[in-house]
């Protein structure tokens, strides 16, 4: 019987934007090509990727329509099922966060914030856990 090893998640991470850039350059091709070569992509609802970002359900849907483009232009989407519903993956979350952030709708500490959520996130840590980082936004905590 083998022993499950303990990993200590720090409560909070506190990274600069560029750490962040460096970082999302570096990790989800390492970690996100082992889990999809694994066949085990892990996929957030619509309802769960609004937590991530403290907003609610509506909010994500008209974010997707106005917000989520790539400097390009192109449409940053989400997969879908066979039902059609959103499925939401990491990586995209992380180029929604830079596509709000580069037109001024979130703050630099607001998206410090999510993007921790997401590092966590990648780096195994429960859902549930992951949603009890705090968002900051000019100082003032938006989740507890």
């Amino acid at each position: 019987m083998t022993k499950k090893k303990e990993v200590d998640r720090p409560a909070q991470v506190l990274v600069s934007l560029d750490d962040l850039a460096l970082l999302s350059r570096v990790i989800p091709h390492e970690t996100g090509d082992l889990l999809a070569d694994a066949g085990h992509e892990r996929y957030y609802s619509s309802k769960q990727f609004a937590k991530f970002f403290d907003r609610s359900v509506q909010w994500t849907y008209y974010a997707e329509e106005n917000f989520f483009f790539y400097p390009d232009g192109s449409p940053i989407r989400p997969k879908r099922d066979h039902r059609g519903w959103r499925l939401w993956t990491l990586p995209v979350m992380r180029d929604c966060v830079g596509a709000l952030y580069q037109r001024n709708i979130i703050g630099p500490e607001t998206a410090k914030g999510i993007l921790t959520r997401i590092l966590v996130a990648e780096a195994g840590g429960e859902l549930s856990e992951v949603l009890k980082l705090p968002i900051y936004d000019d100082g003032e905590p938006t989740s507890e």
